[in-house]
């Protein structure tokens, strides 16, 4: 829930400047790459550059890193990003996630990473 609280200030940001415009396919694929790219940076960067970790991942004591335990890294933060982005809307990174063995979704599968518990500091 926290984590929707940025992206919903883009989401809104991207709308209102859809109202704005007249042209309604610019507008769109405006909209479109507007909130796509908000998701991706606040998914992907912002947990590579702030120790794998968004603010609702900090609050949960979560944190991604690579399979092999190293620190997330840009790249691979927003390609984990883009396949969570694409894969929500046909459902397939939840279904992905309630049914691997091992908790992994395919966004993490995609990105070589994982989710760790991490004790409170």
């Amino acid at each position: 829930m926290i984590d929707a609280l940025p992206l919903s200030v883009a989401y809104n940001v991207a709308f209102f400047a859809l109202l704005l415009k007249r042209q309604p396919d610019v507008d769109l694929v405006l909209f479109f790459v507007v909130y796509a790219g908000a998701f991706i940076v606040y998914f992907g960067v912002v947990p590579a550059l702030l120790s794998g970790q968004t603010l609702g991942k900090r609050v949960a004591h979560l944190r991604i890193v690579r399979a092999n335990g190293a620190p997330l890294t840009v790249p691979r933060g927003a390609l984990r990003a883009a396949v969570l982005f694409v894969g929500w809307f046909f459902a397939i990174v939840p279904l992905s996630v309630i049914f691997s063995a091992d908790g992994r979704g395919l966004h993490d599968r995609a990105a070589g990473t994982r989710v760790l518990h991490v004790p409170p500091a």
